[in-house]
This record gives structure tokens, C-alpha cells and sequence, in this order.
């Protein structure tokens, strides 16, 4: 049978050219065969070729799915697991818009530019625009005339709409101007919209007054009618740019996912994701499951609050808040202490009485750095490595080995060891922490703070400390 030739002819060119997509092209392209080749069944009345056409298009549907897409799709996934998609740098970005600003600037001081002068300014303003829009490249440069003659003759601002901006608002509104244009999708004819910046309005205004050419496209070859190449336009400039770190990652698809990424940062509500969502030309889920990457930094700051809460079995006091009310000191786990500390204070660094014992490689002397009077009892101190170790050095070259008064271990005693287990037993027993209004019961009968006394729970909860 003739499908078996044409399944197994695609998985070989597929497998020989590396590429599974070609698999899922060619796939489309024979079902679209087999149907026009029924069409033409019916409209020469030949049975035969209808027959044929109904025969293999039953096959297809059949087959194809288990045997080619399946797999190509597999392949395609396998491929993209700990593919690093990344985007371009923020200090390109911002070298790249200064270099193309002043080389502008420079442009229209020119009365009369000869033809390949004029199509290098509508190269750096289209590449301009597309850079701050976030626009697709395509959009820009397709751009034409009558959209930015038409803009500049309408007012397009409503006075009462105007009045409930605020100040930065309405100064925005009088610095932009906002151009439609036609998006990507051919099937809705989607208007998406274009910001344009004074420096814009200046290069374009420069663009009409100077161009030699009666073409309806406003960045158009001065030669004939057709629009300039935006995917070349952008790779010739970021390469004459100097000083960028990664040039080639400065594209229209990288761009969008910069904004789509970056965005993260800010809290914005639904209606506000939407808009930048309208903004680049897609709805939300294009927005947020092909565009926007998942940083590594929030991967880091954001997932680890729930992993962190989770792993100490304390999820459940955050119930009805947002990652960003769960405050890192209220879920940082304890330091571990080795077991020769078992009896003595397990501070963490919280509190007025706590102090960062460190322990030489070559000495088994401590140096202890009092924490400041003004600490909060409920909240652990953060110190960054660098920070600490600089303290560090600083007391060793003094040869600082005396401890103050606050900065002593001192161990728990008997009663104070039949109390804390006695107190803390249910807990204990259950491995669960005790609630923070039960710790500061603990502390006024004992001499400790709270970060030492929940330290301690923490750890014979989790095995890191002994049961005296």
C-alpha cells in the first residue's frame, strides 16, 4: 500500500535531516493532498480517484498520529528539557537605544540624504520603534504612511478620560502618540498598537520629508514599492553597535520574552497583564505559557518560600497570604549545630543574647560576634557571607579571643532541661512546632530567647540535637 511508502519516507527524511518538525510539516502537507485529490474526484465524477483519496485519508488518520507526530513531538520536548532559553542582556538593551539615539540625532541634521543614507536612518528608526514596543519586526516595518499621517491629524485623547489620569499619566499622554497597526493574526485582522516616543516622531517626520519614494510603506526601499527587510535591518545594527556583550540575542522573539519575563517583577493585577498581553499582540495564555520564562532568580526567591515552609512543616500559618507576605525570617530553617552542642545554646543569631560562633581550621579557639542590643527577639538576622567573613578577619587580626558577657554559650541546666521537655512534649512527640504564642510562654520561665528556645525544638525534631 502506498501510506506505508509515505509514512515510513517521512520518518527516514525526518530522522536523516535531524529535524522533527519536518516530520509534522510534511504530515500536514499529504493530509491536504489526499484531500484536494478527493476534490478533484468529485468534480471529474472518477469513483476511482475518490475511493483512493477516502482509502488513504482513512489510513491516515488511523496511523499517522501513533507512528510520526507522536514521536516527532517527543523528540521535539526531549530536546527542549534544559534547553537554555535566554534573552538579552538589560545592559545591551540600554547601550544599543543610546548608540541608535545619538547615530538618529545625527542622521536628520541632514538636509538632503542621498538614497543609501535615508534607508539607514528608516532601518535604525524601524529598529528603534521595535525595540521599545516590543513589537514583532514585521508589524514595524510593514507600517505605512496614512497610519502616521492619520495619527498626527486626530486627537486622540478624550477630554474626561484625560481628567481622571493622574500627573505622570497625563504626561505620558501628551509625550506618546499611539499608532494601530495590523498583528500577526490574518484571520481576525487583529489591531495591535504602536507607542511612538518624541525621538520616534522625529525620525519618522524626517523619513517622509526627505523620502524620494511614492510607496505606501513608511519604511520603504527608496528603489521600489516593497517595505525594508526588518529581520535584516536589526542583525546589520546590532552588529555596527559597539560594546554589546550578545548582540545576537537581540531579536523581536527574544525581546517579547525579555518583557514577558521582566514583567514578572511587577504585581500586576489580571486586568493589567491583559493589557500587556493586548500590548504585544496575544491573549494571556501565549503570554504566560510561550513568552514568559520562568527566572531562575524567582525560581529561587518565590517556589523557595514553598519549599522551605513545606519541608519545616509550617505551611499551614500561612494560610490566606501571597508569597510575598511570607517573610524570609519567618521560615528560614535553623543552623545545624554539631552534636558536642547538643547542651548548649542553640542560637541562631536572633536575639539580644545570640552571637555567630565561627571555628578556625587551625584552632580550636571561637570568635564570637555579639549581634546588636536592638535585634528583634522574633525575627532572625540575616548576614551575608562576605559581611561575616570580613568581621571575621577583622577581629582575628586583633587577635580579639576574650568573649563578652553576651556573647557566651551556656548550657542548659537540669531545670531548665525538665522544663523545656515537659513543656515541648506533645510537640516533641508529634514532630511539629509549637506555635509562636506557646514559645513565648516558654521564654518568660526561661532565661532564653525565642529564636534559642525554637532552635532547640526545631532540632530534636529533626534530629540535629539530642534529648538531654
Amino acid at each position: 500500500m502506498n501510506f506505508m511508502k509515505v509514512l515510513n519516507a517521512t520518518k527516514n527524511i525526518s530522522l536523516e535531516s535531524d529535524s522533527p518538525q519536518l516530520a509534522l510539516t510534511i504530515g500536514h502537507y499529504i493530509k491536504h493532498i489526499a484531500l484536494l485529490k478527493s476534490s478533484i474526484g468529485v468534480q471529474t465524477e472518477d469513483e476511482q480517484m475518490i475511493k483512493e483519496a477516502r482509502h488513504f485519508t482513512e489510513l491516515y488518520n488511523a496511523h499517522w498520529n501513533d507512528r510520526v507526530s507522536c514521536v516527532a513531538k517527543r523528540r521535539q520536548q526531549m530536546r527542549h528539557i534544559n534547553k537554555p532559553t535566554k534573552v538579552p542582556l538589560t545592559s545591551d538593551l540600554i547601550k544599543l537605544k543610546d548608540w541608535l539615539l545619538q547615530q538618529l540625532r545625527n542622521v536628520i541634521k541632514v538636509e538632503n540624504p542621498t538614497r543609501v543614507l535615508w534607508e539607514k536612518a528608516a532601518n535604525m528608526a524601524m529598529v528603534r520603534i521595535a525595540m521599545f514596543n516590543k513589537r514583532r519586526i514585521a508589524e514595524v516595518s510593514e507600517m505605512k504612511v496614512t497610519d502616521f499621517t492619520e495619527m498626527e491629524a486626530q486627537d486622540d485623547i478624550d477630554s474626561e478620560i484625560y481628567n481622571a489620569l493622574d500627573m505622570s499619566e497625563k504626561i505620558l499622554s501628551k509625550r506618546m502618540k499611539v499608532i494601530e497597526v495590523r498583528g500577526k493574526s490574518t484571520r481576525s485582522l487583529r489591531k495591535v498598537c504602536v507607542l511612538l516616543t518624541p525621538d520616534m516622531i522625529d525620525a519618522v517626520r524626517y523619513l517622509l520629508k526627505t523620502r524620494n519614494s511614492s510607496s505606501e510603506f513608511l519604511f520603504s526601499r527608496q528603489s521600489d514599492n516593497t517595505p525594508l527587510d526588518g529581520c535584516t535591518a536589526m542583525r546589520t545594527i546590532t552588529k555596527a553597535c559597539p560594546g554589546l556583550q550578545q548582540p545576537g540575542l537581540i531579536r523581536t522573539r527574544e525581546m517579547r520574552r525579555y518583557l514577558a519575563t521582566t514583567a514578572q517583577i511587577l504585581d500586576m493585577t489580571g486586568a493589567e497583564l491583559k493589557m500587556v498581553a493586548d500590548h504585544m499582540g496575544h491573549n494571556i495564555n501565549i503570554h504566560t505559557d510561550v513568552y514568559r520564562l520562568q527566572s531562575s532568580i524567582l525560581e529561587k526567591t518565590k517556589v523557595a518560600r514553598v519549599l522551605i515552609a513545606t519541608e519545616n512543616g509550617s505551611i499551614s500559618r500561612y494560610q490566606g497570604k501571597n508569597l510575598q507576605e511570607i517573610s524570609l525570617e519567618d521560615i528560614a530553617e535553623p543552623v545545624s549545630f554539631e552534636d558536642s552542642w547538643s547542651e548548649g545554646a542553640t542560637g541562631t543569631g536572633t536575639g539580644t543574647d545570640a552571637a555567630v560562633t565561627l571555628s578556625g581550621d587551625e584552632s580550636d579557639d571561637e570568635i564570637e560576634l555579639p549581634l546588636s542590643e536592638h535585634s528583634d527577639e522574633n525575627k532572625a538576622i540575616s548576614c551575608s557571607p562576605t559581611s561575616l567573613m570580613s568581621k571575621v578577619q577583622h577581629l582575628k587580626g586583633k587577635q580579639v579571643t576574650a568573649r563578652s558577657g553576651r556573647g557566651m554559650k551556656r548550657k542548659w541546666n537540669g531545670e531548665e532541661n525538665d522544663f523545656f521537655l515537659n513543656f515541648f512534649k506533645e510537640e516533641i512527640t508529634q514532630n511539629k512546632m509549637p506555635t509562636g504564642e506557646k514559645i513565648v510562654k516558654a521564654q518568660k520561665k526561661l532565661n532564653r530567647t525565642v529564636a534559642q528556645i525554637r532552635t532547640r525544638v526545631h532540632n530534636i525534631i529533626h534530629g540535629k540535637q539530642k534529648v538531654a
